[in-house]
């Protein structure tokens, strides 16, 4: 796979049913380079709680005057065209991805490679397989983990070395 887009996002909870995205973050890799960005705040409709807005460091101020998700979605959709997404503990991240799709009628059919579980299966000597461990572990810079495009990013590396391994 030389050509795809890593995602990342941050919700106000872990239930797409309940919850809703408040950031997303990706990078479009084509022919193997990094080609460009996504990165867009996202207002949930909802309260982020404190402990969760300490976490990911996006509070309500920052996202009250945010487009939605409904605005926010079509332009995402747009960037990633019909590449595969990759992204670390893909069920989570599709979950909310589908759920908002399927909100506003928008078809998503794109294959999808989970990074958690590849890496799982590819680095045995791991004692865990969150992004921050691996991140430490490959000597990948994560300064701002849990913001969307970070994340996205020290992902695409992780993906690399996934990609080399195998």
């Amino acid at each position: 796979v030389s050509n795809y887009v890593v995602f990342d996002l941050e919700t106000t909870g872990l239930s797409a049913g309940i919850n809703a995205i408040v950031e997303i973050g990706a990078v479009k890799v084509i022919n193997n380079a990094v080609q460009s960005k996504f990165s867009a705040l996202v207002n949930p409709g909802q309260y982020i709680p404190a402990y969760l807005s300490n976490k990911i460091h996006i509070t309500n101020a920052m996202v009250s005057d945010k487009p939605g998700i409904d605005t926010v979605l079509p332009d995402f959709i747009d960037y990633i065209e019909d590449l595969p997404l990759v992204a670390h503990n893909a069920p989570f991240d599709m979950s909310f991805l589908l759920r908002a799709c399927q909100n506003i009628n928008i078809e998503l059919v794109n294959p999808v490679i989970d990074t958690l579980y590849l890496s799982r299966h590819c680095f045995k000597e791991c004692k865990k397989h969150n992004l921050s461990y691996l991140a430490d572990y490959f000597n990948i810079g994560l300064t701002n983990a849990h913001r969307a495009y970070y994340d996205a990013e020290a992902t695409q590396q992780i993906f690399e070395i996934i990609k080399k391994r195998i």
